[in-house]
């Protein structure tokens, strides 16, 4: 089948694309922003946070637990030495 052109004659008409959400699909409310998404999103596209905890990514950890951590096994080193 031929593609249709801008020179086509028939090119006047409207497209019939319905771009308008599914509504099989069962929606939510965001926690967080309130928008409607859909209920087995993760994350919401409007917000960009996780809807549930379990699924949230771990924050990395703060740079002073770490440097603690360090500073104490380095005592305890020191101690058994």
């Amino acid at each position: 089948m031929p593609r249709r052109t801008a020179h086509d004659e028939d090119w006047d008409e409207e497209p019939d694309w319905d771009f308008q959400e599914d509504d099989d699909e069962p929606t939510i409310a965001c926690p967080n922003c309130r928008e409607q998404i859909h209920e087995d999103a993760p994350q919401c596209p409007y917000c960009g946070r996780y809807v549930s905890e379990e699924e949230a990514r771990s924050s990395p950890k703060p740079w002073w637990l770490i440097i603690g951590a360090a500073l104490a096994l380095l005592a305890a080193l020191s101690w058994i030495m």
